[in-house]
């Protein structure tokens, strides 16, 4: 199979999320785990859930999620015939949707996306540890159902994600597609080309990138502002214009 042209993750945060940080005190936007922008401390971003999060298959669907930004039914309707390992790209060809399997949201969706080196690493091994290793098994196979059907992401969610975001002091509420939100806001405030978001989250058309996905974080914001300010108001020496027109009058 042929290696297929795509984009890079190497400026992508492995795993994005955040808590109440002291160094800028302050929260992510609603739907959307970010890391601080001040600082690298390990528990202060994107590792602080995964430390708390032991459990397999959970680890990974985790890691997963988080990394290539996909949907629910896209990360539970992954089987190991979906990865190329020699071109370390994935193409997801299904979804499903409570036990039942049906096609992709739309053919964008199909697109090949890369998988960094670490990603590799923890997707080999899970394929080892799991009993359901042939390429048409479920990535995350139930063993309830002998490895018939996925495993309920929802149930999961509930009693195993929620309480590790809980321990990791993450006070939002935190679903499988925060991980999707999470995933486009940070390629933005990476700086990635608006194309290359696009490619990465398989959108269709552009404009979703642009208006539905993403939200500014609250750092960008505030720096694009004061730029601006600096830039209208600031004179020679460091005086600012509306001193210097208060002095005038």
């Amino acid at each position: 199979m042929a290696s297929p042209a795509v984009p890079s993750t190497a400026s992508v945060i492995p795993f994005p999320v955040q808590h109440s940080c002291p160094c800028c005190a302050s929260m992510c936007a609603p739907d959307a785990l970010t890391t601080c922008h001040r600082c690298d401390e390990s528990w202060c971003g994107r590792t602080a859930v995964l430390k708390e999060l032991k459990e397999q298959p959970v680890r990974t669907m985790v890691i997963l999620a988080g990394c290539m930004g996909l949907s629910r039914s896209e990360l539970i309707g992954l089987k190991w015939g979906d990865f190329d390992w020699p071109a370390k790209t994935l193409a997801v060809a299904r979804g499903v949707v409570h036990n039942h399997v049906g096609d992709t949201k739309t053919q964008a969706r199909k697109k090949s996306v890369p998988l960094a080196d670490e990603l590799v690493d923890a997707l080999q091994q899970w394929r080892a540890e799991t009993a359901y290793k042939a390429d048409s098994d479920w990535v995350f196979a139930s063993a309830f159902m002998d490895g018939k059907q996925p495993v309920w992401p929802d149930s999961l969610l509930k009693r195993v994600v929620r309480p590790a975001v809980t321990r990791a002091k993450i006070t939002k509420r935190v679903g499988w597609h925060t991980f999707r939100h999470s995933f486009s806001t940070l390629l933005r405030a990476n700086g990635t080309d608006i194309k290359v978001q696009q490619e990465l989250l398989r959108h269709a058309n552009i404009q979703t990138t642009l208006n539905v996905y993403t939200q500014a974080v609250s750092e960008q914001k505030r720096d694009a502002h004061e730029r601006i300010v600096g830039q209208l108001l600031v004179l020679d020496g460091g005086k600012a214009a509306v001193t210097a027109a208060s002095g005038a009058a």
